[in-house]
C-alpha cells in the first residue's frame, strides 16, 4: 500500500512537471540527449560557416577533407577556451535499477561524464534522470533531463562543466535519488 502511495505521489510530480514544462514551452522530446551548447559566439559560428564553405570549395577530397579538419578542431580549440572547458573528462557509468541508482553517490572533476545506463532495470516502469533545485551556478534544472526510459536498450549521457552540487532524482519514484559533487 506504501509503495503503491509513493508511485502516485511519484506519477502525479511528473505530472506536474510536464505541465510546468508545457506552459514554459519546452518539451522533453524536443532536448536531445547529448547536445552540448557550443560555447561559440555567433560571430565565431558566421566566421566558422564562411571557412567551413571555403573548405568545400577546394579541388580535391583530400584537400577538402583537411581543410574542414583544421577549421573544425580550431574552432574546438575556441570554444574550449571560450566556455571554460580543458579536456573530454573521465565517464562513469551509473546503473538504473528498479528504484535506484548505483552507485548513488559521486565525486566528479569538471568535464567529466555520467551514463546512466537502463541495461538492469527489469520491470517495465520507466525511470528518468532529472535535477532538483538549488542548481549550481549557471545551471538550469534543463540540463539535466532525460525521457522516460525503460531497459534494458535506454542511455542517458551528460557532461558536468560547472562546479557544484547536483541533487538528481526520478520523477516517477520519489526516493530514487543521487548526489554529484562536481569540483575543479
Amino acid at each position: 500500500m506504501n509503495t503503491a502511495i509513493r508511485r502516485m505521489q511519484g506519477l502525479w510530480i511528473a505530472l506536474a512537471v510536464v505541465l510546468a514544462m508545457g506552459v514554459a514551452g519546452t518539451t522533453v522530446a524536443s532536448a536531445a540527449p547529448d547536445a552540448r551548447v557550443s560555447g561559440l559566439t555567433a560571430k565565431q559560428k558566421k566566421a566558422k560557416k564562411k571557412e567551413l564553405g571555403k573548405c568545400h570549395r577546394k579541388r580535391s577530397t583530400k584537400q577538402r577533407r583537411n581543410c574542414t579538419k583544421k577549421v573544425k578542431e580550431k574552432y574546438r580549440r575556441l570554444a574550449m577556451k571560450h566556455d571554460g572547458n580543458t579536456g573530454a573528462g573521465k565517464t562513469y557509468p551509473v546503473d538504473v535499477m528498479d528504484d535506484y541508482f548505483t552507485p548513488d553517490q559521486l565525486q566528479l572533476k569538471i568535464n567529466d561524464w555520467i551514463v546512466w545506463d537502463w541495461r538492469y532495470s527489469t520491470s517495465r516502469e520507466g525511470h528518468n534522470v532529472n535535477m532538483r533545485p538549488p542548481f549550481p551556478n549557471g545551471v538550469i534544472a534543463t540540463d539535466i533531463q532525460s525521457s522516460v526510459m525503460s531497459g534494458p536498450d535506454g542511455h542517458f549521457k551528460r557532461q558536468f562543466t560547472k562546479p557544484g552540487t547536483y541533487d538528481l532524482f526520478c520523477t516517477l519514484h520519489l526516493g530514487m535519488t543521487m548526489t554529484v559533487q562536481v569540483s575543479k
